[in-house]
């Protein structure tokens, strides 16, 4: 269904995929599902992080293959998700949070 609506309108579709109601129903879904940090454990403040960028792959916007659960304090969705830069992505998260937690 995703797929559809983004061949049809792309422009629109990487700018406000994330309002998309499946969107936001696939992420609030995960974020139940792992609530916790995957890099510091933390359950509080948790954002749901797109491993791969939406604007770089809009038909991934809903996949739970491309979600990780990160917290913003302290900071590590910026730190570990976005090494630092909000326009930058680390396609290596899992990796470091893996390495991290054990």
């Amino acid at each position: 269904m995703i797929t559809a609506f983004v061949l049809r309108n792309p422009r629109f579709s990487i700018l406000n995929v994330r309002n998309l109601y499946s969107v936001r129903k696939a992420m609030k879904t995960y974020a139940a599902w792992h609530p916790n940090c995957a890099y510091c454990g933390r359950k509080q403040h948790i954002d749901v992080h797109h491993i791969i960028p939406v604007k770089n792959a809009p038909h991934l916007a809903g996949d739970y293959n491309n979600f990780i659960s990160l917290c913003r304090k302290p900071a590590c969705h910026l730190i570990v998700g976005h090494r630092g830069n909000w326009k930058d992505s680390n396609p290596n998260v899992r990796e470091i949070c893996k390495l991290m937690n054990k």
